[in-house]
């Protein structure tokens, strides 16, 4: 019982940190998306919040 709540607590943590990740380079692209003021298709909902 104790392995596979550790196994389950280091998957939560490994999941987490994906997601993080993830949300990571997804701001990091639209600051970069936004300061070319490029539109690419990918970013059609983000754009909502785009100054230009």
């Amino acid at each position: 019982m104790i392995a596979a709540s550790i196994i389950i607590g280091n998957a939560m943590k490994l999941t987490t940190a994906i997601y993080l990740i993830v949300t990571l380079i997804e701001d990091i692209s639209m600051v970069i998306n936004l300061s070319n003021c490029k539109l690419h298709p990918s970013y059609y909902f983000k754009l909502l919040y785009a100054d230009c």
